[in-house]
């Protein structure tokens, strides 16, 4: 199966907001995974957050957590996964 690929979407957002994804194909979910520190061994801030998406076609809207407790203020990966293959991700702000 080919990788989906994410065409379009906003760099920043913020809690609770709305955004509009596009991608290339069909897919059947959306993750965020908050990026690593670069300055410890352990980084016990990693996270993967499944996020709620709706819409029909190749343009999704994705709802972003309203809690900063769930999504940690800062940079996250966001990936569109069909039938269990991720994209590469796309760099997105929250805050």
């Amino acid at each position: 199966m080919a990788r989906p690929s994410i065409t379009s979407g906003p760099r920043t957002a913020t809690y609770g907001e709305q955004i509009t994804v596009s991608t290339n194909t069909l897919v059947d979910e959306f993750v965020l995974v908050r990026m690593a520190s670069a300055t410890h061994s352990v980084n016990t801030d990693q996270r993967r957050i499944p996020v709620q998406s709706s819409g029909a076609g190749n343009s999704k809207i994705v709802s972003l957590p309203s809690e900063p407790g769930i999504a940690l203020p800062g940079e996250y990966f966001i990936f569109a996964i069909r039938d269990g293959v991720p994209s590469v991700a796309r760099m997105l702000r929250i805050g």
